[in-house]
C-alpha cells in the first residue's frame, strides 16, 4: 500500500464499488491508524515522481480507501502461503481467490534448472483474474 500505483489502485476500486480480494503478504505491516486519517496519509505512501492528485485522488478518498480495504469486514482476504516456492505462492493466491487451478498450469510454474524469468503472467480465462509479479519479491505482485 506504500507504492503510489498501489494506493491509487485500491483507491480506484473503492471509489468505483468494483470487488476486491486483498493479499497479504507476509511482510506486510499495515499503516497505523493514525496515518490513514487524511491530513497524514501522504505521509505513509512513498514519495514518486508524480502525484496521485494528478490522476483525480485525493487525500480524503485514499483515507476512505485504506479504511475500507484494511478494515472492512465485508472483504474476502488471503494471506499468502509461505510454505512454498515463490511461483507457486502465485497459485496459492489463484487458488484461494477462485477455488481450482489445473495441474498443467501449476506444473508450468515450478521452478526449472537454470530458470532465470524475472516475470510470471498467468492468464485465466477472459473474466477472472491476471497475476503479474517478479517472483523474487513478495510485494512486486499486481492483479486485474
Amino acid at each position: 500500500l506504500k507504492r503510489p500505483w498501489c494506493a491509487g489502485e485500491v483507491t480506484i476500486a473503492y471509489l468505483t464499488h468494483k470487488r476486491a480480494i486483498p493479499v497479504q503478504t507476509a511482510s506486510f505491516v499495515p499503516p497505523t491508524d493514525d496515518f490513514v486519517v487524511a491530513s497524514h496519509i501522504l505521509e505513509y505512501i512513498v514519495q514518486s515522481d508524480f502525484a496521485l492528485s494528478d490522476y483525480g485522488i485525493g487525500e480524503e478518498a485514499l483515507s476512505e480507501a485504506f479504511q475500507w480495504i484494511l478494515h472492512s469486514n465485508n472483504l474476502f482476504r488471503v494471506n499468502v502461503r509461505t510454505n512454498v516456492t515463490r511461483r507457486l505462492r502465485l497459485v496459492g493466491i489463484v487458488e484461494d481467490c477462485t477455488g481450482s487451478v489445473s495441474k498443467e498450469w501449476r506444473q508450468s510454474l515450478e521452478a526449472k534448472p537454470g530458470d532465470t524469468m524475472a516475470d510470471v503472467v498467468l492468464e485465466m480465462a477472459s473474466g477472472h483474474v491476471v497475476v503479474a509479479a517478479d517472483p523474487t519479491d513478495d510485494e512486486a505482485c499486481a492483479g486485474a
